[in-house]
């Protein structure tokens, strides 16, 4: 019975922990900055976003979250479709990639 009691505790304090990482590091809602560049791209809860380049037009996008994880963006410029995969790599960084490239973004709201 002793050797139980700290097996359980273990368990339940894994449980809280997944719980609080998922709310916290699961929503890519929100404004992000490239750390490159002067872009920004806005993820909204209706599943539409905004890539923000400085003197340029805004670029809509909509996106959906993965089951394995990665966030989806379609993107529909000038009568043409690209897709492009990212993800969460903590709470407040999230790397997007495509055709070879690598673009990451800080949380700014």
């Amino acid at each position: 019975m002793k050797a139980l009691k700290p097996v359980l505790l273990l368990i339940i304090v894994a449980v809280c922990l997944s719980f609080l990482a998922c709310k916290q590091g699961n929503d890519v809602t929100g404004k992000w900055k490239n750390i490159n560049m002067p872009e920004t791209v806005e993820f909204r809860k209706d599943s539409t976003g905004t890539f923000n380049v400085q003197n340029n037009p805004s670029l809509p996008f909509t996106w959906k979250k993965l089951k394995d994880g990665r966030i989806e963006l379609l993107i529909n410029f000038m009568g043409n479709s690209r897709t492009l995969y990212g993800r969460l790599e903590k709470s407040n960084t999230f790397v997007l990639a495509g055709q070879g490239e690598q673009a990451i973004y800080n949380r700014i709201d």
